[in-house]
């Protein structure tokens, strides 16, 4: 095998995708060691884990079999408003991320789709439900994204570096809210099942410029409407106004940047709160491919890897996503009918307030 292999490669690097369930990854791992793990790119589709136990054991195979290639592919990381961020906080805008002006940096991956039959026994076997299917793989990624030290130029190591630093610095500092939307135990055929199917956490970073910023993650299926993005929420500058200004990342649906704002109304005194907006179909008169075909045209063949996590952030990631599991051990599930919001409506994106 290892000779065939080889003579299929000849002596040109080579990227290996795999899509595997979490306990696979590190046999699969021990199984490419009869080729030369330098020369090759393991792309492994998320989650990569589920259980500190599993996390163990993928970071000891990729360090025995020198795996420093590894790289945990999301989807939604090669989104055109993912990818852009690096550039955008290099504009004016981004300047303003910081905790002179920021009270709270919301990410949110909501969907409306149920589990379902089929992803039910997957499902069950992931720790905790949507918090190890989302948090740790697209959604802690996605506030990497935003809180980083941007590099002086655009090195992709030393950007995953201060991603991993950035993830590492992240500390549980409220009791998540784990909930399970009604009907889901027909759909696992578990009735005692406790995986949540909605996850709210709230962290905090030990970084000095990000620290009294308040970080809201929250995922969750069966809900009104999918939307997934960020909001970063500014300081209230005056009593007055009703809403706080806010700097929206949609993602989905209509990828763009919202600006939300107050100005004062004509002849008035009275603060209404506007919107400036930037969609990549408005501005490139196009809209842009889909996720995962974008992804596997860069990975498979571009052999682009920027929009990939590297171990040591897959890994850091976990770690948090470990955190977050201990500190909502012994809460309850909240239940939820199909189709509504479960948690306080101050929690809802800006965008999304007509759920409720």
């Amino acid at each position: 095998m290892k000779n065939k292999l080889r003579e299929q490669i000849g002596d040109s690097s080579a990227i290996a995708y795999l899509a595997l369930p979490p306990s696979c990854y590190p046999s699969a791992l021990n199984s490419l060691r009869v080729l030369d793990t330098t020369s090759i790119t393991v792309v492994a589709e998320k989650p990569v884990a589920s259980s500190i136990d599993e996390t163990n054991a993928l970071q000891e195979a990729i360090s025995i079999n020198g795996m420093s290639n590894f790289l945990v592919a999301e989807h939604f990381g090669s989104k055109e408003c993912f990818a852009n961020l690096v550039a955008f906080r290099q504009s004016p805008f981004g300047h303003l991320l910081q905790r002179r002006f920021v009270s709270e940096i919301r990410c949110y991956a909501l969907e409306s789709l149920l589990v379902g039959k089929d992803r039910g026994n997957f499902f069950e076997s992931l720790r905790a439900g949507s918090w190890t299917d989302m948090h740790s793989h697209l959604i802690l990624p996605m506030l990497g994204q935003i809180i980083t030290a941007i590099p002086p130029s655009f090195d992709e190591e030393l950007l995953r570096a201060n991603r991993e630093n950035a993830i590492l610095s992240l500390r549980v500092s409220a009791q998540p809210i784990f909930g399970q939307y009604i009907g889901y135990h027909d759909e696992c055929g578990n009735p005692n099942s406790q995986a949540p199917t909605l996850a709210a956490v709230t962290l905090e970073s030990t970084l000095k410029n990000l620290r009294g910023i308040s970080f809201k993650l929250i995922t969750g299926k069966a809900l009104p409407a999918k939307w997934t993005g960020i909001e970063v929420v500014f300081k209230q500058q005056f009593a007055s106004a009703n809403q706080p200004s806010r700097l929206v990342l949609r993602h989905h649906p209509n990828e763009g940047i919202c600006l939300y704002f107050n100005i004062q109304k004509p002849n008035s005194k009275e603060l209404q709160q506007v919107k400036m907006e930037f969609t990549y179909e408005s501005a490139f008169n196009q809209v842009n491919e889909p996720a995962y075909v974008k992804l596997f045209r860069e990975i498979l063949v571009e052999g682009a890897t920027s929009s990939l996590m590297s171990a040591g952030e897959a890994i850091a990631a976990l770690g948090v996503a470990e955190d977050v599991i201990k500190a909502g051990q012994g809460s309850s599930l909240i239940h939820y009918p199909i189709g509504t919001w479960p948690l306080d409506k101050d929690l809802l994106p800006l965008e999304c307030q007509g759920w409720v």
